[in-house]
């Protein structure tokens, strides 16, 4: 099982034009979040962690995104629209098989 992160920007942006998404927040795991935060802060050569995690597996992919969504907007509603955004997004790169969307709101208002 490999491990890559999207192009920065390319999915993030996508998924920031979604109706009520109003912030992404790194998706990965709590830990290693926040130590690659604190690293990115202090050496500038560094990337910040990625908002969206793809993973590799036997299966086919697995996306994970963690969302904040807008006062005005149904989290459900957004969550949806967000999983069908993420579909689209890889149908038109090239339709590779996905196991999993994992959408998980983050912050709501």
């Amino acid at each position: 099982m490999s491990e890559s992160a999207v192009a920065a920007g390319e999915l993030d942006d996508y998924i920031l034009a979604v109706p009520g998404v109003d912030a992404l927040y790194p998706a990965g795991p709590l830990l290693t979040t926040v130590v690659a935060s604190v690293v990115a802060a202090l050496i500038p050569s560094v990337a910040a962690p990625n908002p969206i995690v793809v993973v590799e597996r036997s299966g086919g992919l697995s996306i994970a995104a963690n969302i904040g969504v807008a006062p005005d907007h149904a989290a459900p509603d957004v969550c949806r629209r967000v999983h069908d955004a993420i579909a689209e997004h890889f149908r038109h790169a090239g339709d590779p098989v996905i196991s999993e969307i994992a959408v998980t709101v983050a912050r709501i208002g």
